[in-house]
């Protein structure tokens, strides 16, 4: 499900400035200064989990919540709850859900429709620390019909009537409380350790554990799956783990050398701890504060990329790093501190920089004497990861940094010299974008014909698709590993979006990946990404003796 969340009065959020957040399939990046609320914000899951799992046991909960009150659980990590309510204001904490789309799915057939809710709103009362509902705006007078079926339903209401499949908010709250949140303390301990820093066991023993089960099938298949990702995010030739020794104990080997766990920087090792902790749980939805700390910027994002492929619906992160924020953010929310430092607001970020500012946050000279001598710009925030991993599967994918234009809006004739100044930059830029063309026989749209036209006067290699965008180069063993069988391949020129109304455009990444190159490698796109490849630099890096 697509969801809308609205909190009022929760810590630094008050009433007048309520928090929204999307909670959508992809990444959503939270960005601002220290003590700005980023952090609270993804901890608010953390805190009102048992909240959530408490919704999702019981239709009988819903009762009492709908037509009386109820208790509320304890907050988790919490001593005092009386933290958990904004300190400037009197009012309750409300917790309010709105569903943009559903996408539930039945374990079994049935032909009764099920009643998805419009909006869901949770009160819950500071003075008793009790809990009410609202289904539709709607409270007081509810039953359950068909209790036993598997189409029961919560209908009733004081002031007229609101319907809602009870399997249907059993599969939204227990994936609200499917968390996995990684916070900003995320040392890697001895293996035998019981530290804990909120759900991120510390001691390398839980990650352990399952290597010790690495002898069955699926299992190792798992390891292996969590080998080729740390080999992925750090550009290794090899990586494998182990158990060993009588006490025992994790031994890394990295491109043919062996490590103990003192060894590792700590980078490698919280990431280790990270990937391997999130393939455990499997989370709904994972919430990282600052991923990039110990990370180089040329990895951040490949490393957010990694987590992604490990929770089930969405990840959302806190970071200070703007370039981070844009190369794997599919939304950013922009959270500031009220001059008055009494409450928090959240807004969606529109980004109105030059290409050339662009280039200044994600660290390009820092990437560049990381290996990274070319520039390709591409459409957006999910084409970045898309094309990364065709990259990958042709094995340069740190050798060009991918840079995204802001969106298919922004692709005009009138940002010309936008792209001279990053030519300037860096003279190894390319451009790929798609075509937009509902038939092979159509002209190019003006706006992409503008565009194409600003690159050839600033000197930079544009290459529009010659199939309509990039899903219709996803075959269907492909797309269909991914998004299920109800879905299959396109035409070349067939529009997504009328096809298909629920494709998530942030999942076409994992679609990539499961491609193999012989999949892409005789089209234009592939044609394109390899002479992109192959194509000699025009100016070497410089190496540190000679500059």
């Amino acid at each position: 499900m697509n969801l809308e969340i609205t909190v009022k009065n929760y810590r630094c959020f008050n009433e007048v400035h309520p928090a929204t957040l999307p909670l959508h399939r992809g990444t959503t990046a939270l960005i601002g200064t220290n003590n700005a609320g980023k952090s609270t914000l993804l901890r608010l899951f953390y805190e009102l989990r048992p909240l959530f799992a408490h919704l999702a046991e019981d239709p009988a909960v819903w009762l009492r919540l709908l037509n009386e009150s109820l208790p509320a659980p304890m907050p988790l990590g919490l001593t005092d709850r009386s933290t958990l309510f904004h300190r400037h204001s009197s009012g309750d904490l409300v917790f309010s859900i709105r569903v943009l789309d559903c996408d539930f799915q039945r374990a079994k057939p049935d032909p009764h429709p099920y009643a998805v809710p419009h909006e869901i709103d949770l009160v819950l009362s500071r003075k008793k620390f009790h809990l009410r509902g609202r289904i539709d705006g709607k409270r007081g007078r509810f039953q359950l019909v068909d209790a036993r079926s598997s189409h029961a339903r919560l209908v009733g209401g004081e002031s007229g009537m609101a319907t809602a499949s009870w399997p249907v908010l059993r599969d939204l709250f227990a994936a609200l409380a499917d968390t996995f949140y990684i916070g900003p303390y995320r040392a890697l301990r001895p293996l035998a350790s019981p530290e804990r820093s909120y759900d991120l066991h510390l001691g390398a023993a839980h990650v352990g554990g399952l290597l010790h089960l690495a002898s069955g099938r699926g299992a190792r298949e798992q390891v292996q799956r969590l080998e080729q990702d740390m080999k992925a995010v750090f550009q290794f030739k090899s990586f494998r783990v182990a158990v060993e020794g009588a006490t025992p104990e994790l031994q890394f080997e990295i491109d043919g050398d062996r490590y103990t766990l003192d060894e590792l920087g700590s980078g490698i090792g919280q990431v280790f701890l990270i990937l391997g902790q999130a393939l455990l749980r499997r989370p709904a939805y994972l919430f990282i504060d600052e991923p990039e700390c110990h990370l180089h910027p040329s990895i951040q994002s490949d490393f957010i990329t990694a987590l992604n492929g490990y929770a089930r619906k969405a990840v959302f992160l806190a970071t200070h790093s703007m370039g981070l924020a844009r190369t794997a953010g599919d939304r950013i929310h922009q959270v500031a501190r009220h001059p008055s430092g009494t409450f928090t607001t959240v807004s969606r970020y529109r980004p109105e920089e030059r290409l050339s500012e662009v280039m200044g946050e994600i660290n390009f000279s820092v990437q560049q004497q990381a290996g990274c001598k070319k520039v390709l710009l591409v459409e957006g925030p999910t084409e970045v990861k898309a094309i990364r991993q065709f990259l990958r599967h042709l094995g340069q994918d740190r050798q060009v940094v991918l840079l995204p234009l802001g969106g298919s809006s922004m692709i005009n004739s009138h940002r010309d010299d936008e792209l001279v100044e990053i030519a300037r930059i860096c003279p190894d830029v390319y451009a790929l974008v798609d075509s937009e063309k509902p038939r092979a026989e159509d002209p190019l749209p003006s706006e992409r014909r503008g565009f194409f036209q600003s690159c050839q006067k600033a000197g930079i290699t544009c290459h529009v698709l010659e199939r309509r965008a990039l899903e219709n180069y996803f075959p269907r063993a492909a797309i269909q590993s991914v998004l299920g069988r109800g879905f299959r391949e396109l035409g070349p020129h067939d529009d997504v979006k009328r096809r298909y109304s629920h494709w998530p455009k942030s999942e076409n990444w994992k679609i990539v990946r499961a491609m193999r190159p012989s999949d892409f490698q005789s089209t234009d796109l592939g044609h394109f990404l390899l002479s992109v490849l192959q194509a000699p630099c025009q100016v070497e890096r410089a190496e540190p003796g000679n500059r």
